[in-house]
């Protein structure tokens, strides 16, 4: 969870539009440095400050070597 957390703290300056059930879309990297996508709201009922997280998954390809 703190690391999807960090990943939208993180991300949401450069993050992309989501073309499905949330708004914005951005990557982070797993402390063992796999890499994974978060879908999240923003605003949520107003409030520029919070996000509400939809969907979070590691990507493929992204495992460890």
């Amino acid at each position: 969870m703190a690391e999807v957390e960090e990943a939208v703290r993180e991300g949401h300056e450069i993050r992309e539009i989501n073309q499905g059930d949330a708004d914005w879309r951005v990557e982070g990297v797993r402390r063992d440095g796999r890499r994974f996508a978060v879908i999240y709201d923003n605003p949520v009922r107003g409030d520029a400050s919070a996000a509400c997280v939809v969907s979070a998954w590691p990507l493929r390809g992204s495992g460890r070597r």
